[in-house]
C-alpha cells in the first residue's frame, strides 16, 4: 500500500499502525522486534517500519547496522499485527491468502485504510520491469559483483525464447574491470 505517496504520509506523523492479516501470515512473520537481519526477513512490524522510513528500501536495508536503528525500533514498536473476524471465513483466506488491511492513525487523529489481497511481486501483482531489475541487482551484487551483475541482468533481459545457459557462465567467467584491482566476488573470480 502506497500511504506515502497517495497521502503524504510521514513516519513522525505516524501513531500507529494494525495490520489484519490471515493466520498463515501471523505465523510465518513471527518477530515483533528482530534482532538480526534473519529475524528481520520474517517481521511484519520491521517491513511497516522500513517502509515508513523509505517507501524504496530494498534488500541493503537488512543490513545488521539497519535492524538496530533507533527510528526503525520505535516505528516497530508503533505496529500490531492481528488476525481479524474476516479472515474465518475460508473463502477470503483462498482469495487473500497473504492479503491484509492496513490501518495507519496518524497523530492528528486521521486514520487512513488500505486493502491488498495479493502481495507485491506475486503474478496478480507483479513488480515493474524497474523493480525486478533493482531487485535483482540487490540479489547478485554481493555474489557476483557490480560488473558482472548489470552484465547477467542485461543478457537476463534481452531472453526471449530459448537461451544457451552456457551463455550465464561465460559472463561470470569474463574478466571485468574490477580485475585489475584484485577485488574478489563469491564466485571466486575477482570482481566488483
Amino acid at each position: 500500500m502506497d500511504f506515502d505517496r497517495q497521502h503524504g504520509v510521514r513516519a513522525q506523523d505516524v501513531e500507529s499502525v494494525v495490520c489484519d492479516v490471515p493466520p498463515i501470515v501471523v505465523a510465518n512473520l513471527r518477530h515483533e522486534m528482530p534482532r538480526t537481519p534473519s529475524e528481520a526477513r520474517f517481521s511484519m512490524q520491521f517491513a511497516i517500519g522500513m517502509t515508513l522510513l523509505d517507501p524504496d528500501w530494498g534488500l541493503p536495508a537488512l543490513a545488521p547496522e539497519q535492524v538496530t536503528r533507533a527510528d526503525l525500533r520505535d516505528l516497530m514498536r508503533r505496529v500490531r499485527m492481528q488476525t481479524g473476524p474476516s479472515w474465518d471465513d475460508p473463502a477470503r483466506r483462498e482469495q487473500a491468502p497473504e492479503g491484509a488491511v492496513v490501518q495507519v492513525r496518524m497523530r492528528d487523529g486521521t486514520t487512513l485504510e488500505g486493502r491488498r489481497d495479493k502481495a507485491l511481486g506475486s503474478a496478480a501483482h507483479p513488480l515493474s520491469a524497474a523493480q525486478l531489475a533493482r531487485k535483482f541487482m540487490d540479489c547478485a551484487t554481493p555474489v557476483a559483483g557490480e560488473q558482472r551483475a548489470l552484465r547477467l541482468l542485461s543478457w537476463l533481459q534481452a531472453v526471449d525464447g530459448p537461451a544457451r545457459v552456457r551463455s550465464l557462465f561465460e559472463i561470470l567467467a569474463a574478466p571485468s574491470p574490477a580485475d585489475a584491482a584484485g577485488e574478489r566476488s563469491a564466485w571466486g573470480a575477482s570482481d566488483a
